[in-house]
């Protein structure tokens, strides 16, 4: 079933598609064209010179990946509370680039391929893609997932079951139900500092919260004020457990979340031309599968690529796989989705 942008009951449709489009091109640049050779000791100029005058200036770290999956995860959460919309559907197509992923690098893995590990030095193992499946992968301390960034989707999934609740609820839900997440997240940021990816879902979940927020702001379920407030509370708990979670010391999350949801705000009151309409949808209409595909295809095709090319041929032609290998699960999903329809109308 294809995945295309949600639009909002306010305001234009492009800012989600938008926020889709940039913050997957962000993440692909940056876990394909910046992680990877840093990794294995190479000296790619084009991202160096890139962190120099651009990252290190404006403060963002890793390469724009934790903004662009910032952009991500804020218009997963908008998405989920400007409109109803088919619960299990949403959750389907959240999940279902999980699963096939994960059987892809566990076949990949299989064959002695490479793919993106949560942590360098850390090599999956092909049979643990059971827990990348269930989804308890990123939750279990020293855990070493096939899918290095399936804990994304993990937040979207917590996010959409939000929203839908938000939404069915009515009433206070609108600030009730983000200030029950947050509770949650500054409960465990107060217990303690978890291992591997936990630390990760329960700092990005504030930024999901916000989008959330901007969704019912924007269908106008809640007054201004308390959504302001909770946003303002979201974005303390993100600094809160930058500086209380030892592995994201450093990274000036808070600021990358600064400027996600002023760059999400200001498209949503921009007007695309037909040409980037197309473009963005396109890219909007694929992002979770060019998520997933990126450290699994992405690293496995570099990784033998670079034996005969250059490295920015070999990355270059990983983009198209990933490209590709998404195209393939998007249309697949379609098919699927269709025969479904047609049987239960027979």
């Amino acid at each position: 079933m294809p995945d295309q942008p949600v639009e909002p009951r306010h305001g234009p449709p492009s800012a989600i598609a938008v926020a889709r489009a940039t913050g997957i091109v962000m993440v692909v640049y940056s876990y394909l064209f910046g992680l990877w050779p840093d990794r294995h000791g190479l000296r790619f100029e084009l991202v160096v010179e890139a962190r120099e005058w651009v990252n290190r200036p404006l403060g963002i770290g890793e390469d724009f990946g934790p903004l662009g999956l910032m952009l991500l995860l804020l218009a997963s959460g908008y998405a989920a509370t400007a409109r109803p919309s088919n619960l299990l559907g949403r959750v389907v197509r959240v999940y279902l680039p999980v699963l096939v992923s994960a059987i892809v690098a566990s076949g990949l893995v299989a064959l002695g391929s490479e793919v993106m590990s949560n942590a360098a030095g850390v090599r999956p193992s092909a049979t643990g893609m059971l827990w990348d499946v269930i989804m308890t992968a990123h939750l279990v301390p020293g855990g070493a997932p096939l899918l290095a960034l399936g804990w994304v989707l993990c937040v979207e999934l917590f996010s959409c079951l939000a929203g839908a609740l938000t939404i069915a609820l009515g009433g206070h839900a609108a600030w009730a139900v983000p200030l029950g997440q947050l509770a949650v997240v500054g409960g465990l940021v107060l217990v303690g500092e978890p291992a591997g990816h936990l630390a990760l879902i329960i700092s990005y979940l504030p930024i999901a919260v916000i989008g959330q927020l901007l969704g019912s702001y924007h269908a106008k379920r809640a007054p201004g004020w308390a959504l302001l407030l909770l946003g303002f509370t979201a974005w303390g708990l993100i600094a809160w457990a930058e500086k209380s979670f030892a592995q994201l010391d450093g990274w000036w999350y808070p600021l990358a979340a600064c400027y996600a949801v002023l760059y999400f705000t200001t498209t949503s009151r921009m007007t695309l031309t037909t040409w980037s309409r197309l473009v963005t949808g396109w890219l909007a209409a694929r992002t979770r599968w060019l998520l997933v595909f990126t450290g699994t295809v992405g690293w496995a095709v570099v990784d033998v690529a670079t034996d005969a090319l250059p490295f920015l041929l070999a990355a270059v032609l990983a983009t198209a796989a990933v490209v590709l290998a998404s195209e393939l699960g998007l249309r697949a999903s379609a098919l699927l989705a269709n025969r479904h329809r047609q049987e239960v109308a027979a």
